[in-house]
């Protein structure tokens, strides 16, 4: 299937700012669906965070493996042809996790997903990342932080941060090499 005029703007913004953040991907009926769903999966809290202190967010991994409830999501005809206009037709899910940051959580630092592949910046995208919001994602309860553009920038470049909130049912998409930190 062609991809929609609205998916083909949203590959275009994620193409030239680094992310896309759309409003109401999820109807008010599939947010109640999550909710529910994932209320059921089995949960961690704690462990050492990303700055090194102790979490204070629930986390659940392999969601996939744990319930059916994220299929609808993951084969969304506008989210696979946005990943696919990003990084084209080959691609594979390698990672669903649900977070809850909690109250004291601590901000984590900027950093970018991809790191791990030793590649000279900006280069092509090598993964795509893609937040669901199922409550209300604002600053003040832990929200992503993006920095527009940065997904072109060198090894040493510098810019300033914008928050990522996102009312609950949107949906927040980086490509990893974005900086970016919650």
């Amino acid at each position: 299937d062609s991809p929609t005029e609205a998916v083909k703007g949203w590959v275009r913004e994620v193409r030239e700012r680094g992310f896309v953040i759309v409003p109401e991907f999820l109807s008010p009926l599939q947010v109640e669906q999550q909710r529910a769903a994932m209320a059921r999966v089995p949960v961690l809290l704690g462990g050492v965070g990303g700055n090194g202190h102790m979490s204070r967010t629930i986390r659940a991994h392999n969601l996939i493996g744990k319930t059916r409830a994220c299929d609808p999501i993951i084969e969304d005809p506008r989210l696979l042809s946005l990943v696919k206009g990003v990084l084209g037709e080959e691609i594979q899910i390698s990672v669903t996790t649900l977070m809850d940051m909690l109250p004291g959580e601590k901000e984590q630092n900027f950093h970018q997903d991809d790191r791990r592949y030793k590649l000279p910046r900006p280069h092509i995208p090598l993964v795509f990342n893609c937040i669901i919001a199922l409550d209300e994602f604002t600053t003040a309860n832990g929200a992503t932080r993006l920095i527009p553009h940065s997904h072109t920038w060198g090894e040493d470049e510098n810019a300033a941060m914008v928050a990522g909130g996102v009312d609950s049912g949107g949906k927040v998409v980086t490509i990893p090499d974005h900086v970016a930190a919650q």
